[in-house]
């Protein structure tokens, strides 16, 4: 079962797109959840598996406060001239904006940027929530026995290498002396 961790506000950011929605961490993912007015815009839900966390950061936003982008200088343009006091209130917006650092969350197949409130105590919420995960299972390498064959500790697979064994002699493709010497072999691990 899996637990909420933490949740907040968040905007996850795609290219050029900001989608706003919820940031959730749970015991075992990170999911984003765009509002219903994002999902009918294109907005997917996107979960991003613990195990698959490489490195949590904190990063700044591409445009410092002194780089005004187009759309930034026209939406300020309108809230001034068409709404009393405006200016105000698109200016705060604009300053929280720029100054808003993300959190980025890095795996293997990329990154994945979302601006939100509290940045290092989502930082240090994931990489405590990481630090947690059970290793994974290792898997062993399959070993091989002399013949090249899967080893196996049942004597019906003993006789199944030999009877393989065999059909790599009768074909050729070792000589009688290296099938002596790996019959030789398997029987001695019996």
């Amino acid at each position: 079962m899996e637990s909420t961790i933490k949740e907040g506000a968040a905007n996850y950011w795609t290219g050029r797109i900001a989608r706003g929605g919820r940031l959730f961490l749970t015991s075992s993912t990170i999911q984003f959840v765009p509002h219903k007015v994002e999902k009918v815009l294109g907005g997917q839900v996107l979960e991003i598996p613990l195990r698959d966390v490489t490195a949590v950061t904190v990063t700044p936003p591409p445009t410092p406060l002194y780089g005004f982008r187009l759309h930034v200088v026209l939406q300020i343009l309108w809230y001034t001239l068409f709404f009393p006091l405006s200016w105000l209130i698109a200016g705060l917006a604009w300053i929280i904006r720029a100054s808003t650092k993300w959190v980025t969350v890095t795996t293997a197949s990329g990154g994945h940027s979302f601006r939100l409130w509290g940045q290092q105590e989502w930082v240090q919420a994931i990489e405590g929530a990481v630090s947690v995960l059970e290793p994974a299972p290792e898997r062993r390498p399959e070993t091989k026995d002399v013949t090249g064959l899967p080893a196996t500790t049942a004597a019906s697979s003993a006789s199944e290498r030999l009877r393989e064994l065999r059909r790599l002699r009768d074909e050729r493709i070792i000589t009688e002396d290296e099938f002596e010497t790996k019959k030789k072999d398997i029987l001695d691990q019996l």
